[in-house]
């Protein structure tokens, strides 16, 4: 995470079915093979269950972005995400990581994609410019705050803008009654 140092817009893609759209190289076919009560089955795209299918998928998507990893692209098995100081650079790179994803024909989830944000969260991570917390991070933050309620008027009230980070999906931004 700490590649993500500078950056100000973010892009999270999540792969559709990541596993499922690595073909098994020909002729390796057989090492798949599973015995069924008549007959067997060979895979041609890879199944999770396979041995090192984590491993494999991590080094396709290693190679298929090698050129852009570490430069204004993080991966972590099937989520991407991208990277940048501005907007203007953040559509060239999102071109072209959308491009090389076209190319090696790997699809997007629809639903679990998020464009130019300023804040995301990814794998646990809650990211924004200049900071990557964590929820492990803002739990024990509350616990501890907790602790303390009994002398905190008001406790319930003045932790609800923190215990809303760990909503699902929520967005939370600065204002008034947060200060």
């Amino acid at each position: 995470m700490d590649r993500l140092y500078g950056a100000s817009i973010f892009t999270k893609l999540d792969l559709q079915s990541g596993y499922w759209q690595v073909w098994i190289t020909e002729n390796d076919e057989h090492k798949t093979t599973c015995v069924m009560r008549y007959d067997s089955y060979e895979f041609l795209i890879m199944s999770f269950n396979l041995t090192n299918a984590p491993t494999t998928f991590c080094n396709f998507m290693n190679d298929v972005l090698y050129d852009f990893l570490n430069n204004f692209v993080v991966v972590y098995l099937y989520d991407i995400v991208v990277y940048s100081r501005g907007i203007k650079d953040h559509v060239i790179h999102l071109f072209r990581v959308l491009s090389i994803l076209r190319e090696y024909e790997l699809y997007v989830k629809r639903k679990k994609y998020e464009f130019a944000k300023t804040e995301i969260m990814v794998v646990g991570y809650l990211i924004r410019e200049g900071h990557v917390k964590t929820i492990m991070e803002l739990r024990s933050i509350l616990g501890l705050a907790n602790y303390y309620r009994r002398f905190i008027e008001g406790y319930s009230k003045k932790t609800t803008y923190l215990s809303d980070l760990l909503k699902k999906n929520y967005r939370w931004e600065w204002w008034v009654d947060c200060q």
